[in-house]
């Protein structure tokens, strides 16, 4: 894997204010870069939100909310950026996860821990201890 991106003396970047929770807006993002630097040598997934309270006192909204942030923004963001991978030959996608995934935590979003151990880290749930 040989990234054009190791021969660069200097970098500049693009910032796109995107809702990772809107697909078309992750689009668009992706899209911008593409056609700004010719290419997209990585991503990074890092999106999160938290919803500190107990679970039953939690409005349902709020679930709705973590879910979307914290598993289909990387979702969105993977599936913009895996194609452009696959044409160039290369490319990194990082999906960055919370310690909470392996280590509880009080009043953690139930939603966060869930995905973030089973998809992100990479561990089946039938590997995880109940």
């Amino acid at each position: 894997m040989k990234s054009p991106a190791s021969a660069n003396k200097s970098a500049d970047a693009l910032a796109v204010r995107t809702n990772v929770t809107d697909e078309k807006q992750v689009r668009q993002l992706a899209r911008r870069a593409a056609e700004t630097y010719g290419r997209i040598d990585a991503r990074v997934n890092d999106s999160a939100v938290t919803m500190p309270s107990r679970f039953e006192d939690a409005p349902a909204n709020a679930f709705r909310r973590v879910t979307e942030t914290n598993f289909f923004g990387y979702i969105f963001g993977a599936r913009e950026v895996l194609p452009h991978f696959r044409k160039q030959g290369y490319g990194v996608l990082v999906n960055a996860a919370f310690v909470e995934g392996k280590v509880a935590a009080p009043y953690p979003a139930p939603c966060r821990q869930q995905v973030r151990r089973h998809r992100i880290l990479g561990k089946p749930a039938h590997e995880t201890p109940r």
